[in-house]
């Protein structure tokens, strides 16, 4: 599966413009009320995600739903990772919606056999490098994000 190539700009522009269309500019970024209550997706909580999968959340290829984890859900001290959690999961919908609706993720138990036949682990990996990106932009907006190259 092929990954078109976004610039870091071209990322900044998109997190941008979703951050205008769905929050209210507030940090720390409400992004369960985004998922919520803007977007209309539901939050399911699973039991030993995190355990079995070795992953927090995942959110389902037909954007309805995001699983998460329920004991990092309910652990208080943990709240901060949800939400970079959750912003990573919306990254899917709004970097690469239609490559992430061909992956057929109906549920996490479907992930998990999805992920063991190795069918889309190098895309998720090839994906995940630009979310990160664009995670960091959109919960992080006050900063202005110069890139500098670092000299050894």
């Amino acid at each position: 599966m092929e990954i078109p190539y976004l610039d870091d700009e071209k990322i900044k522009k998109i997190a941008d413009s979703f951050r205008v269309k769905f929050s209210d500019n507030s940090i720390p970024v409400e992004m369960e009320e985004i998922i919520e209550l803007r977007l209309k997706m539901y939050i399911a909580l699973s039991p030993g995600l995190k355990y079995l999968q070795g992953i927090d959340m995942i959110i389902m290829s037909n954007f309805k739903s995001i699983y998460v984890d329920e004991n990092i859900y309910s652990d208080e001290t943990q709240k901060n990772r949800l939400r970079f959690s959750y912003a990573h999961e919306i990254g899917h919908f709004v970097l690469h919606k239609d490559i992430y609706k061909k992956f057929g993720i109906k549920d996490w138990k479907n992930f998990y056999n999805i992920q063991k036949k190795n069918l889309i682990k190098k895309t998720l990996k090839e994906l995940t490098n630009k979310l990160i990106f664009l995670r960091d932009i959109f919960l992080c907006q006050k900063i202005d994000w110069k890139l500098k190259k670092i000299k050894y």
